[in-house]
């Protein structure tokens, strides 16, 4: 301490698996440290082993003595809790993590302490809007992928599919979200299932200007209950897609396949592709396992900069018999909080294959600009 002090560093002392130790014990340690020349302490639930009453009086007890700080695990469930109590016990400082990663059940996640001082207590502690980019940076980068019920930046954190929730949802946005999703830098989600209701389907069709008749609207119910029955989700993206094939609408697209070639007798396989983005033409070309996999990798690195997406499943079906049997295939595409599944039929398996995902593509560029008007 003597040493650290003296070269001006800042110092925090920390008493692993302080939950666990003795009160006095904790107690005349810290204040040992205190009198040494540390700047702050800080309580350990090291091991999530801590119920939120232990932590008042332990993190109490420490605030006593001079600047203290928190640092609990989720093993119990408890580690927002046990933060939030060590805040009301004087605790000033919290140790957090983006996405609670950790050991065993993780830290508590830093995304949640800020939502939680924010929305419960008004406490500003850092810029809201960037937590869902960063959560995604995050995952990303560490592969591991974020829970679809995660607090805050889940997939389903926003998004409302049962009958109710998507009808009172859309009469009070408040109905069934306690802040908007906009505050954490999310989007809100209407997703439909095999209970999807007519009026539910026709209002959310409503809120993205497409008007079909009772026949139509029918026919769009019928397919979305199909799709549920499937234990599909159906998002907005797919919504949009389903309501423009059974109203034979015509759209423009932004993002087209103009061309492809695919080498397989190479090593590695590479694949060229050519796409008109928003009426500009971008070339690139990519290698892979399989002509397959270089096609699809050229089409999203010339995609990158305009329709990042992430593909989320990848299914072929063949449809015909013989050597030359007429495949479908489906994706499963998301970017943001938008996922849409996109179908393509040909006997060129490497053909279907990108129109899919250009055509997935295409509808997440869509989805996003109707839902940003």
């Amino acid at each position: 301490m003597e040493y650290a002090t003296d070269h001006g560093l800042w110092v925090e002392v920390i008493g692993e698996d302080g939950s666990r130790a003795d009160l006095d014990y904790l107690e005349q340690l810290m204040a040992a440290a205190l009198d040494a020349g540390a700047d702050r302490v800080c309580y350990a639930d090291t091991v999530g082993h801590a119920t939120p009453d232990r932590t008042y009086d332990c993190v109490a007890t420490l605030a006593d003595l001079g600047p203290t700080s928190t640092h609990t695990h989720d093993d119990l469930g408890l580690a927002v809790t046990n933060v939030m109590t060590s805040l009301a016990a004087g605790a000033d400082l919290v140790h957090a993590t983006v996405n609670g990663i950790g050991e065993r059940a993780g830290n508590v996640a830093l995304e949640e302490v800020a939502i939680a001082l924010d929305h419960g207590y008004d406490v500003e502690t850092l810029d809201l809007s960037q937590v869902y980019n960063l959560a995604q940076l995050v995952s990303n980068a560490t592969g591991v992928s974020l829970a679809p019920n995660k607090a805050v930046v889940g997939e389903n954190a926003f998004t409302h599919e049962s009958g109710i929730h998507t009808d009172g949802t859309l009469k009070d946005e408040a109905m069934y979200e306690p802040y908007p999703p906009e505050k954490v830098g999310r989007k809100r989600r209407l997703a439909f299932g095999k209970h999807a209701g007519r009026a539910g389907v026709e209002a959310a069709l409503a809120e993205h200007d497409v008007e079909v008749t009772d026949e139509q609207l029918g026919e769009v119910v019928s397919r979305v209950k199909k799709l549920g029955e499937r234990d599909k989700r159906v998002t907005d993206a797919d919504l949009l897609t389903i309501a423009e094939d059974v109203t034979d609408a015509d759209r423009e697209r932004r993002v087209e396949l103009l061309d492809l070639t695919a080498v397989s007798g190479v090593n590695p396989p590479t694949a060229s592709i050519r796409l008109s983005v928003d009426g500009e033409e971008r070339e690139n070309a990519a290698t892979g396992s399989g002509p397959v996999d270089a096609a699809m990798n050229a089409t999203v690195d010339a995609l990158r900069h305009k329709a990042d997406a992430s593909l989320e499943s990848y299914h072929v079906d063949a449809i015909t018999g013989g050597t030359d049997a007429v495949v479908t295939v489906e994706v499963e595409m998301s970017r943001d909080d938008q996922t849409v599944s996109v179908s393509a039929s040909d006997s060129d398996i490497t053909h279907a294959s990108v129109s899919a995902m250009v055509d997935a593509m295409d509808r997440l560029v869509e989805a996003d600009q109707v839902a940003a008007d």
